[in-house]
């Protein structure tokens, strides 16, 4: 079974299919078109260097925090990310799973 995703209709029920079920994913077309349009955007925010909300600045009260470059591109793209151990986390190698 393949569960097809598209942005507009994922259930709980085809979600605990993918999860639990090991039912295969499909990403819509559309989908695929919506999301390298959407990352378009953000990469001419960063590339601009214009202070983006939650882009290149933290959220909330964090909203006025300026996240480097090269935290983003060390693979964290959040303050509170830069700001704890789970940064380093991001970076490591992601353990092999038990057979």
């Amino acid at each position: 079974m393949s569960v097809r995703i598209n942005g507009n209709d994922l259930t709980f029920d085809r979600l605990y299919e993918v999860v639990f079920g090991g039912a295969e994913v499909a990403l819509d077309p559309a989908a695929r078109t919506r999301m390298e349009a959407s990352r378009a955007v953000i990469e001419r925010l960063i590339a601009s260097n214009e202070t983006a909300y939650g882009v290149n600045t933290g959220f909330g009260e964090l909203a006025e925090v300026r996240i480097s470059p090269q935290t983003r591109s060390a693979g964290c793209s959040s303050t509170w990310c830069a700001a704890t151990p789970a940064a380093s986390a991001l970076n490591s190698p992601r353990p092999k799973r038990a057979p």
